[in-house]
């Protein structure tokens, strides 16, 4: 966030960490904070799903 400020802005970015999902070029899913594994392949597979 600190060595990119624009690209952090363009994806909204303001916590890190941050992860956005995206689908045919569109975030679909994000998820802001510490997460373990568990939770991150959940979150893809919800994505993966649709």
């Amino acid at each position: 966030m600190d060595e990119q400020p624009t690209l952090a802005l363009l994806h909204r970015v303001v916590s890190i960490p941050t992860v956005s999902i995206y689908s045919e070029g569109k975030e679909v899913k994000r998820l802001i904070g510490l997460r373990d594994k568990p939770e991150l392949v959940e979150a893809i597979q919800e994505v993966l799903k649709k």
